[in-house]
């Protein structure tokens, strides 16, 4: 080859060789690209979509179900829909360890109270399990939308309590609708009074990363037409 060749040949490397540093050092001062390419992970099911996202976090939305939450991208997190329930778990682990939101379907001039016992108290004496009321479970301005159900049972005495452990008598009642050993809990949106939810927490909070970190996923439940 000869000398003017090579030199023609040395310069184009060098050239490309700066470019590919340009490009490389772009990518590092663009926070979305490392964010959506490298750094984060979220796990959806098919017929589960993102709607709004940032570096921390994403709104999940279900149009099957017609709700909506925030989840966060700092932990490997995966957003699973089975057998009609939605679960919010760590990637890999099963998903009865996760947490979960069912939605249910009612007749909107029925009240939230009316369509939880006839969903799931019909075969219960008012005796043993009941629908109560429960604070909401966080403060947020558009809370006063929205209606808190629990399914309880009576405040057991001392003797039964130490005789039947910290549940007292909530074997008596729907299993997995009875609120007992973690937080759980009935959410139904005013606005929307043909459905509510079922959210399924436990004793420890994933959290949204949404501007309030305070705030766990079930927090930012949302429903949606």
């Amino acid at each position: 080859m000869k000398k003017h060749q090579l030199i023609i040949l040395g310069i184009a490397i060098v050239l490309i060789g700066i470019i590919v540093l340009i490009l490389m050092k772009g990518a590092e001062r663009n926070p979305s690209l490392i964010e959506t390419t490298g750094e984060t992970h979220l796990s959806l099911s098919e017929g589960l979509d993102i709607i709004e996202e940032n570096k921390e976090s994403a709104t999940v939305r279900s149009l099957e179900h017609g709700i909506s939450f925030t989840v966060p991208y700092s932990e490997r997190i995966a957003v699973t829909k089975e057998e009609g329930r939605i679960y919010v778990h760590t990637e890999g682990a099963d998903l009865v360890s996760g947490q979960w939101i069912e939605v249910f379907r009612k007749d909107p001039v029925v009240s939230l109270d009316a369509a939880i016992t006839e969903q799931f108290l019909s075969n219960y004496s008012t005796d043993d399990c009941f629908v109560g009321s429960l604070p909401f479970p966080y403060s947020k301005e558009d809370s006063d939308k929205f209606e808190v159900r629990i399914i309880t049972y009576p405040t057991p005495s001392i003797e039964d309590s130490e005789e039947l452990g910290p549940a007292g008598t909530a074997y008596k009642c729907p299993n997995e609708y009875t609120t007992s050993m973690g937080l759980s809990y009935f959410l139904m949106d005013k606005n929307h009074p043909d459905k509510y939810a079922y959210i399924f927490v436990g004793q420890e909070i994933i959290p949204s990363r949404t501007n309030d970190y305070e705030l766990g996923w079930h927090d930012t439940v949302q429903f949606t037409e």
